[in-house]
């Protein structure tokens, strides 16, 4: 690249520094933010793809009451499979303990861990490298556990853990056989700890689970033969099943299982994407490329004039078409290879800080990779040639006369592609204001529409040694708790059992079929929720035969036709009879994602937490009381650690993903607003400075300064209005199909498109800066 070249550069943006600079930082904006979503897609999109058996390997499902898919499948299947399916190269079972396990070292403090029970297979099945120790052999030996590399460190430091003792829920002794590392990809497994499947017994007993039929609380996963079909494969498996119980069996293949629907709300060592989210941030990352380069394109278009004189004198002194063209295209180039050069820096030192923000994964490390980046600054010298390529025609194509006197003739009287280009922004813009502002709306729906009291009640997780009635009596005696209730059931864990297949006798006709889901609790908790009573009464802790009872939503009654409730029996587990004595109104004990299922609370002593209602008169009298109740629990459970937080909060942990997806989306809608706003900048600069005669005469002739900012806003008022009636149909369109995936959803409000158009208007700001130049 020759010197005058770059000197030519130079005397450019010494001559428009502002311009150049709005130019140049629009379009490096634009590309960090686009590399940014393109790694968190690409993460998305090639989740579990790191397996080397991803293409064979599929989870045994079946469907549930409400017919959604789930993973839940009896340990007892996996005998039966090795045993009579050839087709059936692997088969790996996988379940956690029913609560966060405390592991210890010494006399160190507890470390919260999410363990999973597995089989050996699992080396077989899965892709983890295993960086010390013998993986494969330590998931064959009892009482021993695989640590992954970030929990050998929390537990450890820099000590080589193998062979170490480990002490588990302060009652086992586990040797640290193997560490295993992260993947360096997204991942539909979560675990801390692998404990070999033989230990379960022993560490997590559940009665006949490992041999009965009726105790589905294992996650299977198959590998199957290549030349095998999935779907007699599934057949096979449903044929197992007995006691008058057949599931509908179905094989989810483990590469598309991120972005399925399985329901996983149970189990806390699988993990799920959302499709929908992941297209709209692709989406969101085009749109935001598509605006720096529509910047681009206009500034540019709008600097043609500064050009003219320079190109004419070329033209003088012998410069050929394609010279010019070419020259141009080196600019533009330059300039877009320098932009996605520090776009790169800005992404990988802003990705870490952004996703602690957002509360999601982005594996930074795939910028790096000689194919992304082969791809992307292609991509940017493609983009950078195709920007520039009509422009620079058109500026060579101008008589030499013409570019000495900087008159651009013909069709640069009437720039409509420029229009054209400005008034997209504008339309995009309008539609990321109001998508933006749904979102809001939706996620504060949700939080408002849960039909229970989740305000000021504390939640304890309950450990071996917090024994309820001791607790209980510690925490009234505490100032400000009003009230102490327990229960299996917490939002975020969505923890709730099931029951399948029972027979009603309502009105001396058989109700076949009925299936519920499952709250067990104590006679306090329906009240502590406020849950609005409709039919019957409440439990009453007065009354003992009200183990013996149950209380059901209106879902219940209005699905299986029960028009007079009370008194009706239902076999609990298939084996006992419960007398319905309630109806309580339906409230979400699941995700507003999901239409309210019928279900059953019942008062049983299966405890997994605490809900202590607070009365407080200020937010320090809160605190203390906060912090008393943790002291107490604390002190009940010396070897174990205890978890706290508001309800308020594990109700939005059920909402994470639209929580998340809000952050997200409102983020880099800001950003690509903020992009168009820089653009908008710059042409209102350029539209001044163009003018600066018209203006001058104007003055002269006693225009006053309103007439003069009416006649440089025309244009942006008339593009704005056209933007909105573009706009409007096609956002009502998008949000009304992302609304869809809620089964109560808010409303479309005509404020919202108004919303959107109207905050355009702001775009008179930059002229109205220059009011006195």
């Amino acid at each position: 690249m020759k010197a005058h070249f770059l000197k030519s550069i130079f005397r450019s943006i010494a001559k428009k520094p502002l311009i150049y600079s709005i130019n140049f930082i629009g379009l490096m904006v634009s590309m960090a933010v686009v590399i940014i979503l393109a790694v968190y897609c690409y993460g998305e999109i090639t989740a579990n793809r790191f397996n080397k058996n991803i293409n064979n390997t599929y989870i045994v499902c079946s469907k549930g009451f409400n017919n959604e898919l789930q993973t839940y499948t009896p340990a007892i299947l996996k005998e039966q499979i090795e045993a009579q399916i050839p087709e059936v190269e692997k088969v790996v079972r996988m379940r956690s303990p029913w609560r966060k396990t405390a592991l210890q070292i010494g006399e160190n403090q507890p470390v919260e861990s999410n363990i999973i029970f597995a089989d050996s297979a699992f080396a077989d099945v899965f892709s983890y490298q295993c960086i010390a120790g013998d993986l494969r052999r330590t998931l064959k030996t009892p009482m021993s556990i695989v640590l992954t590399s970030k929990e050998a460190s929390k537990l450890f430091g820099q000590l080589s853990p193998i062979g170490q003792t480990i002490k588990v829920d302060n009652k086992h002794l586990l040797t640290v056989g193997a560490v295993i590392d992260e993947p360096k990809a997204k991942s539909s497994l979560s675990f801390d700890a692998i404990v070999p499947m033989m230990s379960i017994s022993r560490l997590s007993p559940n009665g006949d689970e490992l041999t009965s039929w009726k105790r589905p609380n294992f996650t299977s996963f198959i590998i199957v033969k290549s030349t095998a079909n999935p779907n007699e494969v599934g057949g096979k498996i449903a044929r197992f099943y007995s006691d008058g119980y057949t599931p509908e069996i179905s094989l989810q293949p483990f590469k598309s299982f991120y972005f399925s629907d399985v329901d996983i709300s149970r189990l806390s060592y699988l993990r799920n994407g959302n499709k929908t989210t992941t297209m709209i941030l692709g989406f969101v990352a085009v749109i935001i490329l598509f605006m720096g380069i529509i910047n681009y394109l206009n500034l540019s278009s709008s600097m043609i004039i500064e050009k003219l004189k320079n190109t004419g004198i070329m033209k003088v002194i012998g410069a050929k078409k394609g010279h010019i063209i070419w020259n141009i295209i080196r600019e533009s180039a330059l300039f877009f290879f320098v932009s996605i050069v520090i776009a790169y820096l800005i992404a990988w030192i802003t990705m870490p800080l952004l996703a602690n923000q957002i509360g999601t994964d982005i594996y930074q490390n795939i910028i790096f990779k000689p194919a992304f980046l082969l791809i992307s600054i292609s991509l940017a010298l493609f983009v950078a040639t195709l920007a520039v390529s009509i422009p620079a025609i058109r500026l060579s194509s101008i008589k030499p006369i013409d570019s000495l006197k900087k008159k651009a003739s013909g069709p640069g009287k009437h720039n409509y592609t420029k229009t054209a280009l400005v008034v997209a922004q504008f339309t995009i813009a309008i539609i990321l204001i109001a998508f933006t502002w749904i979102v809001q709306k939706q996620v504060k729906y949700g939080f408002k529409q849960l039909g229970y009291n989740n305000g000021n009640i504390y939640t304890i997780q309950l450990t071996p040694q917090l024994t309820k009635d001791v607790l209980k009596e510690k925490l009234e005696q505490v100032p400000g708790v009003t009230e102490v209730a327990y229960t299996d059931y917490l939002p975020k864990k969505e923890t709730i059992t099931q029951w399948f297949g029972m027979t009603v006798i309502y009105k001396g006709e058989k109700k076949e079929n009925i299936s519920s889901h499952i709250i067990s609790c104590d006679s306090n908790f329906p009240e502590i929720l406020g849950l609005k009573l409709i039919k019957g009464r409440l439990f009453s802790p007065n009354i003992l035969t009200d183990k013996n009872t149950i209380i059901v939503n209106k879902a219940f009654v209005d699905k299986y036709g029960l028009d007079e409730p009370l008194g009706v029996k239902v076999p609990a587990s298939m084996s006992e009879d419960c007398e319905i004595i309630g109806v309580v109104d339906n409230f979400h004990f699941q995700s507003i994602h999901k239409e309210v299922s019928p279900l059953i609370i019942r008062v049983n002593d299966n405890a997994q937490y605490a809900y202590v209602k607070i009365v407080s008169s200020d937010f320090n009298s809160l605190q203390r009381t906060v912090k008393q109740i943790d002291n107490v629990a604390t002190n009940l459970s010396a070897g174990y650690t205890v978890n706290f937080e508001f309800l308020d909060t594990s109700v939005a942990e059920m909402y994470k993903s639209e929580v998340q997806f809000r952050k997200i989306f409102s983020f880099f809608s800001a950003i690509a607003i903020f992009i168009c706003c820089l653009g908008i900048l710059g042409l209102s600069i350029l539209s001044c400075q163009q003018k600066v005669k018209e203006i001058g005469i104007r003055k002269v002739n006693g225009a006053k300064i309103s007439e003069i900012l009416a006649l440089l806003n025309a244009d942006f008022v008339k593009w704005i209005a056209i933007a909105f009636v573009i706009a409007t149909p096609i956002a009502y369109y998008v949000m009304n199909k992302w609304l869809e995936n809620f089964a109560y959803k808010t409303t479309l409000s005509w404020w919202i498109f108004v919303l959107g158009g109207s905050a355009f208007w702001m775009t008179r700001n930059p002229v109205e800066a220059l009011r006195y130049e």
